[in-house]
């Protein structure tokens, strides 16, 4: 990394907000462990590092890292906390790494007075140095060193550059002093060395290779000694160690390019790339190669962190739709971006009949919730409990030989009574056109189903309608009064995103209740609506979620549901009953 990381020339901060401060919080909270300090800020934002990758501010105590160098990752997905997470954005931790061995291990500042190359030169040798000093305490940020070195502080280094002997000493400081270091390996820059061995000659090479080696063994805070250091690269390279570098910029050490890497200039009036110098193409393809063997050493652990994220990303997206579907404003949850009415016109006083069928419910689901008395069984040699003669017999043998008896004649059973689990009722109706005919017995049944669940003690249920829309009938714990009536005349079946509102409204994937899932639905679906709801039914069906699948006429259920014909809608409470109980039992 260049100079400018520690001479910023700019004052411009950067304030994050949104996610890029929880990412900085984040960075904030691991960089303690990077830079062994507990005192750190982190500040990760695009165009944060004022004017570099990255830069270390060591009169704030603050890190600054710039954001772009995220990619394409999404920031709202990052959370270093996350194990693993990391490997999605190995260059972007390398530079955190970089400026935390800074932090950590760059404890030296230019006396008062002192400026010129030799300033320059010391700085430029204090990188390989803190990231030497970096693998040495924390050998397992190799990594990320490898990837920041490899994507950001290398890969803007312009391979039709010719160089001059200073720009290739340059090159040879932050490549092969990194060698030197640990963090590339010989085969990775040997083509770069043979290539700054023709521009600079071998016994020059090997001069420079001695300082660069010499800083890498330089105490943190030996300013004197690497001050000398830089002098003495200064003289083998013919420059003045007291006076600016020319081209180096008017008081700014670096190389004259804002990435402070050689032979980063402006093609002027040139047309078209210019070919790659012999080092430009060793320098292009040593960084190719240090970012292919770790995309290829790391790949898998990154593709698992990728899923990770999605997952969460989509878990955080379906509690969202929960939260419109269960908003008691006027509204509903749209994830199809379709269209349509998915509403409920108008509502009625339940029938008598509804609401006995309703109390015959509640008690087959109180049956279907309920679990037997534990028994247990111990024997003892003496009482309380029944005698058994065989062991009574035993224990007489045992006396007569001289023995200590063993044998335990008591039995004691013990019943105990076993608490039963709440009880968990989600009910997912489809409104779709093809559910036109049923729409009265699919408002019954839905009334009913609800409140037989109200009747049971420990119980909560919610009904949804779906179709272009998920729309809330009846929110948790909500005893309907009335029944709710629907048009069925939607042209899409959203029940993928019915059943994930409803396992976040009610918890039907968790363990610890009774849980059941009701859809009222003819099946007749898509291909693409179909895989989105099996995904669904079949992962509550693993977690021990009984599904109901009720069909009112000719139905095509989905894998994993228990399909229920109701072809008398006035027998809904004994076939429904029936079917939970078994339903419920052999989930």
């Amino acid at each position: 990394m260049s100079a400018t990381h520690l001479n910023p020339g700019t004052d411009q901060q950067v304030r994050p907000t949104g996610a890029w401060l929880r990412l900085s919080a984040a960075m904030a909270e691991m960089v303690v462990d990077l830079a062994d300090r507990d005192d750190l800020a982190v500040v990760c934002a695009p165009n944060a590092g004022r004017g570099a990758p990255g830069c270390f501010l060591p009169n704030l105590a603050q890190i600054e890292i710039d954001g772009t160098h995220l990619g394409s990752v999404d920031v709202n997905t990052c959370n270093p906390l996350r194990s693993g997470d990391i490997s999605r954005y190995p260059a972007l931790w390398g530079v955190l790494a970089h400026e935390a061995a800074h932090a950590r291990h760059t404890r030296w500042d230019p006396p008062q007075g002192v400026d010129g190359a030799q300033v320059e030169a010391a700085i430029l040798l204090e990188e390989p140095r803190i990231e030497g000093r970096q693998l040495t305490r924390r050998p397992v940020d190799q990594r990320w060193l490898r990837s920041s070195a490899g994507k950001i502080v290398l890969d803007d280094f312009d391979p039709s550059q010719q160089m001059d002997a200073w720009q290739a000493a340059h090159l040879a400081a932050l490549m092969l002093g990194r060698r030197d270091a640990g963090v590339f390996t010989d085969r990775e820059v040997k083509d770069v060395e043979q290539a700054i061995a023709l521009v600079l000659g071998a016994p020059l090479l090997r001069d420079l290779q001695d300082i660069w080696r010499a800083a890498l063994a330089t105490g943190d805070e030996d300013a004197a000694g690497m001050l000398e250091l830089g002098r003495r690269w200064c003289k083998l390279l013919g420059q003045d160690p007291e006076q600016p570098r020319e081209g180096s910029g008017d008081g700014q050490q670096g190389n004259g390019n804002p990435s402070g890497n050689p032979g980063q200039q402006e093609q002027q009036g040139q047309q078209g790339p210019a070919p790659a110098s012999p080092l430009g193409k060793a320098v292009s393809e040593a960084v190719r190669a240090v970012q292919k063997s770790e995309d290829r050493k790391h790949s898998k652990e990154r593709r698992a962190a990728e899923q990770t994220a999605k997952a969460i990303a989509d878990a955080e997206r379906a509690r969202e739709q929960a939260a419109k579907v269960f908003n008691r404003e006027p509204g509903g949850a749209n994830p199809g971006g379709y269209g349509g009415a998915t509403r409920i016109v108008g509502t009625r006083r339940p029938l008598p009949a509804e609401d006995a069928m309703a109390r015959q419910l509640a008690r087959q689901l109180r049956n279907a919730a309920h679990r037997e008395r534990a028994t247990t069984v111990t024997t003892s040699p003496v009482p309380p409990g029944r005698l058994r003669m065989r062991g009574a017999l035993a224990a007489a043998a045992q006396r007569a030989a001289g023995q200590m008896p063993t044998a335990e004649p008591f039995v004691q059973v013990t019943r105990r009574q076993v608490p039963n689990p709440p009880l968990r009722v989600g009910i997912a109706c489809d409104v779709s056109g093809s559910m036109k005919p049923f729409e009265d017995p699919i408002a019954s049944t839905a009334y009913v189903l609800n409140k037989a669940a109200s009747h049971v003690t420990d119980a909560v249920a919610a009904t949804v309608i779906y179709g272009y829309e998920v729309r809330a009938v009846t929110f948790p714990g909500e005893a309907p009064t009335k029944v709710r009536e629907f048009a069925a005349v939607d042209g899409c079946h959203q029940l993928g995103a019915a059943v994930q509102a409803l396992d976040i409204a009610l918890g039907l994937y968790k363990p610890g209740a009774a849980r059941l899932l009701v859809i009222v639905s003819d099946g007749r679906y898509s291909e693409h609506e179909k895989r989105a709801a099996q995904k669904e039914v079949t992962r509550l069906v693993k977690s021990g979620c009984a599904v109901l699948w009720i069909a009112l006429g000719e139905a095509f259920p989905l894998e994993g549901a228990h399909l229920v014909k109701l072809d008398d809608p006035s027998k809904a409470a004994a076939v429904i009953g029936q079917a939970a109980v078994r339903a419920l039992r052999t989930a």
